[in-house]
């Protein structure tokens, strides 16, 4: 994954690297890329709120494009986002070429909506311990505009009723 942040003329991207180690912990490592020069001029505060904006989704969507980092075709979705004091920023959130590991805001917004209006394909029901408890759990394949495939399971404690999504 790769994130950007645009504002006084200035560019600054963080590439996330993922990685799951022998023992199965999940690990990201976060690094600036060495193409783009300097930080943005934000405040430290003004960067606080933006994290927490761009945390709660909000902002403008702008569009997407496609950017060649380290040899990898990169396809990002920027949005527009205003702090409190008036600054407008362009941050864009973007997911390498080739299969996906994590959903982006925009993919998540979707597959939200998609959830919400009960679009997706039920796959079956599995029956699971958690915590010592037994649940039944629905599998729901739901398909993003962009052709991703999403599969979700939630579940219940055993005995409730259950509702299909």
């Amino acid at each position: 994954m790769s994130l950007e942040v645009e504002f006084g003329g200035q560019r600054q991207r963080t590439l996330v690297c993922r990685y799951v180690l022998s023992d199965g912990r999940d690990v990201k490592r976060w690094d600036r890329d060495p193409e783009l020069t300097g930080p943005v001029p934000l405040t430290t505060e003004q960067q606080r709120e933006l994290g927490r904006l761009e945390a709660m989704h909000e902002g403008e969507l702008l569009g997407s494009a496609q950017v060649q980092i380290l040899g990898k075709t990169v396809h990002f979705q920027r949005y527009s986002v205003t702090l409190s004091d008036g600054t407008l920023v362009t941050s864009s959130e973007g997911q390498p070429e080739g299969p996906k590991h994590d959903l982006g805001v925009a993919e998540l917004d979707e597959l939200r909506r998609l959830s919400e209006a009960h679009k997706g394909q039920t796959l079956g029901t599995y029956d699971e311990d958690v915590a010592g408890k037994p649940f039944k759990f629905t599998r729901v394949k739901y398909v993003l505009s962009d052709g991703t495939e999403v599969i979700r399971s939630s579940g219940k404690p055993s005995g409730e009723p259950s509702s299909s999504r």
